[in-house]
């Protein structure tokens, strides 16, 4: 539901050469190439849990590639790719804070750069908000 998953698209139908578009619902968001049988995309932030359609299309055309269905957990139910010290992440005003992750979650690449930015939730309306804060690490 936070967006950032990794969403591989197979089937022997790429071509290098390709631009491809993931839509997620109304959401489009760039893809990847990866070889011949692989595409990626990284999910967007998604409002709704649930099941929705997911399209793979050529950049620039209306051809369709790819057409499927996608299942968007809400945060409480997706598992913890990323982690904390509880100590730290519930203190009031933490010094320090030690966030851990497995890199495969996010690319093959262990030496890929990494920007880490802080975001905030609050729901004070009906509409949930997520706020930017701060890119902490880049």
């Amino acid at each position: 539901m936070m967006g950032g998953t990794i969403v591989n698209v197979t089937g022997p139908c790429f071509n290098m050469d390709m631009r491809v578009n993931c839509r997620f619902n109304t959401i489009q968001v760039p893809g990847a190439v990866i070889d011949q049988n692989r595409a990626t995309c990284v999910m967007p932030r998604i409002y709704i849990t649930g099941y929705i359609d997911i399209f793979v299309e050529v950049e620039g055309s209306n051809d369709l590639l790819w057409k499927g269905k996608f299942f968007v957990e809400t945060p409480e139910q997706s598992p913890e790719l990323v982690s904390f010290k509880k100590e730290e992440i519930l203190a009031t005003e933490p010094t320090e804070i030690t966030v851990q992750w497995d890199y495969k979650n996010l690319t093959m690449d262990k030496n890929a750069p990494v920007s880490i930015s802080l975001w905030g939730y609050r729901e004070v309306t009906i509409n949930p908000e997520i706020v930017f804060i701060e890119t902490i690490v880049v």
